[in-house]
């Protein structure tokens, strides 16, 4: 039995709208990048990012400019993206239960309870 890989299209659709938008100008893991560190805070991206900028060396100069191009010089309201970490995390909880890993360490060490563990380990591994 194996746990499929989370596509890109399943955690769009978990992100909250305006963090879409950034996965649609750079990708992704650069907009689960910056609701990790922003999330739950406004934030003014800069118009025009420098290498020693700290969404920069968060997301790389590249995608630093493509946000600066669409987000910056405005507060922007940035979500904490749950339902995405939540099926991140989830995905990990099977990976590691396939290997081995007894539910009580993987509930340790994601902050969960035994019964989260098993609930999700069952349902993925159902479907």
């Amino acid at each position: 039995m194996e746990i499929a890989e989370l596509s890109d299209d399943a955690l769009t659709k978990a992100l909250p709208r305006i963090l879409k938008k950034m996965s649609e100008v750079t990708s992704v893991g650069t907009a689960l990048k910056i609701a990790e560190r922003y999330g739950g805070a406004r934030v003014c991206f800069p118009l025009d990012p420098k290498d020693d900028d700290e969404l920069t060396r968060l997301v790389g100069l590249p995608a630093a400019t493509a946000l600066g191009q669409q987000f910056g010089g405005v507060q922007t309201e940035v979500p904490r993206a749950k339902s995405a970490f939540a099926l991140k995390q989830n995905q990990e909880i099977c990976r590691q239960r396939m290997q081995g890993v007894p539910a009580d360490c993987v509930a340790l060490k994601f902050g969960v309870t035994r019964r989260h563990v098993n609930r999700v380990f069952s349902k993925e591994t159902k479907s």
